[in-house]
């Protein structure tokens, strides 16, 4: 995204031409890039304290593949996947109310209209287009484009407006406000179910303070709410879940000889290579584990937002009689007395 530079570096370039002009433009150009290279240099120190290399970030600390391998990174054959990603109706709606908003500008010749053509084209189009070949897909790479077409659409649609309502600019905000009310609810039919928040939410009101915690959930997510400041324990469900999936690589790249698929990194080939866990086992892996926290008093509670169906599954089933809980996602395993 440092590419938003670009639109500003253009705006210089022309004074160049005239030489009266190229010390203020240096001038400027300095005061421009110095505040962009402090940024750069941060990130490279704090690179370098943290991974031992100014280039090397968490991204390869926690996913040393693909991130150890720049020709998987960025490659040809990601552009379908990220192609496909961008099909969604969000997407259409910011494309066609943009092009909409830039054909109304156009055709009213509106003063401001090329120079925001300009930056939607410089500021945007250098990352979006990189974003195509990107391993890891998503709109949210995509996001400034998005919010500028769907400004551009806003511009245009305002040029639709008489004169005298654009010239009295207090009346349409009156205007506004009056669909205040009804905005909570278009915002609800945009947004998803936020399932972490309300899991967090249920655990921490309906689980003691020392509770052992099985989850379909981000551990990390949950380890800053739910767990900071408590005794409770979060045990990922399976190698399925996020970060229980992944391996570490402290200390450098994997040989590309032992590289797996994506999605699939814990391979023993990457676990011989090097590769460190970040959580030690799961519920699944290791459900004796899971007992002897039972054994000692804990309270074992089962999440049932995010994790399958088919948990607790027959092997826990054996050494736990499993207790529902009325009215609440959470499940509750209790040793079986035979322990």
């Amino acid at each position: 995204m440092i590419g938003i530079v670009l639109p500003f570096i253009a705006l210089l370039v022309p004074e160049l031409r005239i030489p009266e002009n190229r010390r203020s433009v240096l001038i400027r150009a300095v005061l421009l890039l110095v505040p962009v290279c402090a940024g750069v240099a941060a990130i490279f120190a704090y690179n370098a304290v943290t991974f031992g290399n100014p280039l090397r970030t968490g991204y390869h600390y926690w996913c040393a593949f693909p991130y150890d391998f720049p020709s998987i990174v960025w490659s040809i054959h990601n552009i379908a996947a990220n192609l496909a990603a961008l099909n969604s109706p969000r997407v259409y709606l910011a494309v066609a109310a943009g092009t909409a908003g830039l054909v109304l500008l156009h055709y009213k010749r509106h003063p401001q209209y090329r120079a925001y053509l300009a930056f939607l084209a410089l500021a945007c189009a250098p990352a979006a287009i990189a974003h195509l070949f990107y391993a890891y897909t998503g709109t949210r790479f995509f996001v400034l484009p998005i919010a500028l077409l769907l400004m551009a659409g806003g511009m245009g649609a305002a040029q639709m407006l008489p004169e005298s309502v654009r010239q009295k600019p207090w009346g349409l905000a009156a205007l506004l406000g009056l669909l205040q009310p009804t905005l909570p609810s278009l915002y609800a039919r945009l947004q998803t179910v936020p399932v972490n928040r309300i899991l967090v939410s249920f655990i921490r009101h309906n689980t003691p303070s020392n509770a052992v915690i099985v989850s379909g959930a981000n551990p990390v997510y949950l380890d800053w709410y739910v767990q900071r400041g408590t005794s409770r324990t979060i045990v990922p469900v399976s190698r399925d879940v996020g970060y229980a999936n992944l391996l570490l690589f402290p200390s450098g790249r994997p040989n590309p000889s032992v590289l797996p698929h994506i999605g699939h990194v814990r391979t023993p080939a990457m676990l011989a290579a090097g590769g460190m866990d970040p959580v030690p086992w799961t519920a699944m892996d290791q459900p004796n584990k899971l007992l002897e926290l039972a054994k000692t008093g804990r309270p074992v509670f089962v999440e049932k937002l995010e994790v399958p169906l088919s948990y607790p599954d027959p092997v826990t089933k054996s050494m736990f009689t499993v207790r529902r809980l009325n009215k609440l996602p959470l499940i509750q395993l209790l040793p079986r007395t035979a322990y």
